[in-house]
């Protein structure tokens, strides 16, 4: 049995980076940095290493690679489908970040009628909880059980992914190495879930994928890390007094959890420049433990171990200071001590494979349903910070959304299924669906799935695209107990004339609801608004139009800058475009065309006629058509 999870001792963590800094002098001295990405590597195609396929040590049905929940819910629906699997991981315990990572809040999703969407496993392993916000031993002992329960499901700690085995472009085995002893270890299966961080064995195996959000033009760009961290001495009653008095309806919290402090956290002062504080998510332990997401560490790069361990210990070193301001100025909070961190970071956005299907941010915000769902989400649109001077952004909180079976299945490479957050999201939609409990839903289907395209004798790809298989599907999950109950809800701008403009601008994370969903649609564009808008929407469109711009275009020379007027017009919208034009270096003969507006097509000139300010949604319509028409030459470079 393992013991109850315990967190280091800071005393013993300011040991450990100490020998961390010691390790990366001498890995600096020597031939080779530490650098590029962990999680790549090598791929050996059977018959061509120094093995043959038969001298595998085990064979199983289905292999399931990551010890996090979504690899558990996996592995549990795979053998409760009566299949022989395997779970296989490099931790020494089950539970991912729920355990390791100390988030021990989950991030819910409902309907707007309040039904909860991600049940089955999920719903099955939360009801075993203390609550929203658990203890961390309660969830390693219940992950434990869930493990222990399938006669089916045999698990093995403690082993690294080094290289997966292909042939003809399908995937027969993994070589793993012990980390204990350092004997490598050979094992077979005729269909793998890789639920690993960063889509590991995915991504060594040769799937396409997309980095953090380069998929609209921000190359290297991920949300932020956080480290988690403990305090004792926490006085609940009076912190949860508190937040039911302070009038804001985003704050507030129960028996279990706590989030807002927004103002009392707003006044730290961060001794890093690197390190940033929103309000806090309290989770509770036991008695008057909590555990603490707040603290952001942007600039990680997921990939690099140097990056996340001196990310980490940034992120450590703050705590002195940040301890401190939480105990002098949040009510409830002024006996607290540091009891301890998290043993991993928080590690929000890595990579995302490329799907046969892409679940993207208007499939998000438009409540679409994919003929082929396999579960549903409804966490709100949660962009944290990807740089320092970046801000917090919450896109718009969608009543519910579909998350199709093609997003698991990667578009090159057999027998492999995907899930988690590096599931085919784009980066946008990401920033809900990366969300544990539609992790643990997209699991269990995937379990599920290997079996049924075992008993079809069909690959995952031909699956996909098989009605009778995918409806087969949806019925063994419902009869598991998922939720695939659809519900017709509106959405905002969905009678809009300019439906496809907002779609374009959506598309790019450039449309921010918050909570409340106040897309202001109809409402007079502000002029200052739109010239934000047009710099950013230059560079994030590169991706989808397929150009790139050098990096002076993010500061267009725009006309009278400091004299323009509150609202845009079409006599202010007209010099925005045409400074673009120039600084972009267009050829003078789309002079006339961009100065005269004459690229709107006839439907939008009509629209826009009557009316000199415009709306947001006649700008969005707008940059469209003006994108769709200064394309050719961007890309001709």
């Amino acid at each position: 049995m393992f013991k109850e999870k315990k967190f280091p001792n800071p005393n013993q963590m300011l040991l450990l980076f100490a020998l961390l800094g010691v390790v990366s002098i001498i890995i600096a001295a020597g031939p080779a940095l530490l650098e590029g990405d962990i999680f790549n590597g090598n791929t050996v195609k059977a018959g061509e290493a120094d093995f043959e396929a038969a001298e595998f040590d085990e064979k199983h049905e289905i292999i399931v690679l990551g010890l996090d929940p979504e690899g558990i819910a996996a592995a549990v629906a795979s053998a409760r489908s009566g299949r022989e699997t395997l779970l296989i991981g490099e931790r020494r315990q089950p539970g991912g970040l729920m355990v390791q990572g100390g988030l021990n809040t989950i991030d819910m999703n409902f309907n707007p009628e309040g039904d909860l969407l991600t049940q089955g496993l999920f719903a099955e392993f939360y009801h075993q909880l203390e609550g929203i916000s658990f203890n961390t031993s309660t969830a390693l002992r219940v992950f434990r059980r869930m493990i222990r329960e399938e006669e089916k499901l045999s698990w093995i700690n403690q082993e690294e992914l080094q290289e997966p085995v292909l042939e003809d472009g399908r995937i027969v085995g993994i070589i793993t190495e012990n980390k204990r002893d350092g004997e490598r270890n050979y094992y077979a299966a005729e269909r793998f879930i890789d639920a690993s961080q960063g889509a590991r064995l995915a991504a060594q195996a040769g799937v396409p994928y997309i980095r953090g959000m380069e998929d609209i033009g921000l190359s290297d760009n991920f949300q932020a890390a956080t480290l988690v961290f403990q305090l004792d001495n926490v006085n609940w009653h009076e912190a949860l007094e508190h937040l039911r008095a302070d009038g804001d309806p985003h704050t507030g919290g129960d028996h279990r959890s706590l989030w807002g402090f927004w103002d009392e956290m707003q006044t730290y002062e961060n001794r890093h420049p690197d390190i940033r504080v929103r309000g806090l998510n309290v989770g509770r332990q036991s008695g008057d433990r909590v555990l603490i997401n707040a603290l952001q560490i942007p600039d990680v790069d997921p990939f690099c171990q140097e990056s996340r361990a001196e990310g980490r210990l940034k992120a450590f070193r703050e705590l002195e200071y940040l301890v401190e301001h939480i105990r002098e100025n949040v009510p409830g909070f002024s006996e607290v001590e540091l009891a301890g961190i998290a043993e991993e970071l928080y590690i929000r956005q890595d990579r995302q494979i490329e799907g046969i299907e892409r679940l993207d941010i208007n499939d998000a915000r438009e409540h679409r349903v994919f003929d082929d769902m396999i579960g549903m989400g409804s966490y709100p649109v949660d962009i944290q910070r990807t740089s320092p001077e970046a801000p917090n952004l919450v896109l718009f909180n969608p009543a519910q959304y579909s998350i199709p079976f093609q997003a698991l299945v990667p578009e090159e490479i057999d027998g492999l299924l995907v899930v988690g957050k590096s599931a085919s999201y784009g980066s946008q939609a990401h920033g809900s669906a990366r969300v544990i409990p539609v992790g643990m839903v997209s699991g269990e289907a995937a379990g599920v799935a290997g079996d049924i395209s075992l008993s079809g004798d069909l690959n995952f790809r031909e699956m996909a695209v098989d009605e009778d298989k995918i409806a087969r599907l949806q019925s063994e999950l419902i009869s598991r107990g998922a939720y695939l109950d659809w519900e017709d809800y509106s959405f905002a701008g969905e009678e809009s004339w300019a439906l496809e403009g907002i779609r374009f601008i959506n598309g790019l994370g450039l449309i921010q609801a918050g909570y409340d969903n106040e897309f202001g649609f109809e409402e007079p564009m502000p002029d200052s608004e739109f010239v934000s808008l047009l710099e950013t929407a230059l560079i994030r469109a590169g991706p989808k139009f397929g150009y790139e711009l050098d990096e002076k275009i993010e500061n267009i020379n725009f006309p009278g800058k400091e004299d323009r007027p509150e609202h845009l017009t079409k006599a202010s919208l007209s010099s925005l475009l045409s400074a673009a034009r120039v600084d972009l270096g267009l050829s003078s003969s789309m002079e006339k065309v961009i100065s005269e507006l004459l690229f709107m097509d006839r439907d939008t000139a009509a629209r826009v006629a009557e009316n000199d300010v415009l709306t947001r949604q006649a700008s969005y319509q707008i940059l469209l058509e003006f994108f769709e028409t200064i394309v050719p030459e961007l890309q001709g470079r």
